[in-house]
């Protein structure tokens, strides 16, 4: 079973518990609402808050701050984010109330559980900004960019989506390097790409990017489309 928090009660799905107590709404913008959704493939991604908006995802959003900014720039479209850290949730609830944005759900957790759940081909574009770059050898088994991933992430991609990550771990970007082509139903654009169709001139540092410029860390980004 799938936990999403939203900043606006979804489509409700077949076979949907009853939803949790919504916390208490803030002046200043939407009250986000706790929905519990029921069996594989139930999740909205077709009828995203009662229509048909394309499906966008980040993972692991650290405190919200590319999402909300993303959501407030492209209001036409639906964003989902996953963060296991009740922090970084609690801050990105924050950020939606000041923006009034209304087109952000959030999975707060492993965004496995989420993938799970996700038809194929239901999603347009995804991100991951500054993943945890694992650095000790014994624990690179950890890192989320895998040929594994790349390809999970590849199936949930419609056709002519975009996968997007950024690091600023220089042994992080070597092992994304060599994994670049590891996916044949992925295009390897690199970056940047001047027709890519989604924001690559970010107007948001995020926290995790503005730690690594203070510390004068290189930042490497990678885009791919899917065939």
């Amino acid at each position: 079973m799938t936990t999403v928090v939203t900043a606006a009660a979804p489509v409700a799905a077949a076979a949907t518990p009853a939803a949790a107590p919504a916390p208490a709404a803030a002046e200043s913008g939407p009250s986000p609402k706790a929905v519990l959704q029921g069996e594989a493939g139930t999740v909205w991604t077709i009828s995203f808050l009662g229509d048909d908006r394309p499906l966008w995802l980040e993972v692991g959003f650290g405190g919200g701050e590319h999402m909300v900014a993303m959501a407030a720039r492209y209001p036409q479209i639906g964003i989902i984010g996953c963060e296991p850290f009740i922090n970084g949730v609690a801050m990105l609830l924050g950020k939606i109330r000041a923006a009034g944005v209304s087109n952000v759900s959030v999975h707060p957790g492993d965004a496995r559980d989420l993938m799970d759940v996700l038809p194929d081909a239901s999603v347009a574009r995804a991100f991951l900004n500054y993943p945890d770059p694992w650095p000790k050898a014994r624990h690179h088994k950890r890192r989320i960019i895998q040929s594994g991933t790349l390809n999970l992430f590849a199936s949930r991609l419609k056709k002519g989506g975009v996968l997007h990550v950024a690091t600023d771990h220089a042994g992080y970007a070597e092992w994304i390097d060599e994994l670049v082509e590891v996916e044949p139903s992925l295009d390897y654009k690199g970056w940047p790409w001047p027709e890519c169709p989604q924001l690559v001139d970010r107007q948001v540092i995020t926290k995790f990017e503005g730690k690594g410029l203070d510390k004068e860390h290189v930042i490497t980004e990678y885009l791919w489309e899917k065939k």
